[in-house]
């Protein structure tokens, strides 16, 4: 049986005059988009990429 592992990061907040500033809506769009985590992570680790039931 696989274990998944979470752990709890913490993230200091950036102070105001060094937080992004942008009133450019495609500049929000790229920091605001979903991300597939799992998927960078396992391309960053070389880990092998998961494959689904009915991809085997």
């Amino acid at each position: 049986m696989d274990k998944k592992h979470f752990y709890r990061v913490e993230v200091d907040e950036l102070p105001d005059a060094r937080q992004p500033q942008s009133a450019d809506p495609d500049f929000w769009n790229d920091w605001t988009r979903s991300v597939d985590w799992d998927a960078v992570s396992k391309a960053w680790s070389g880990a092998a990429p998961a494959r689904l039931p009915e991809e085997e």
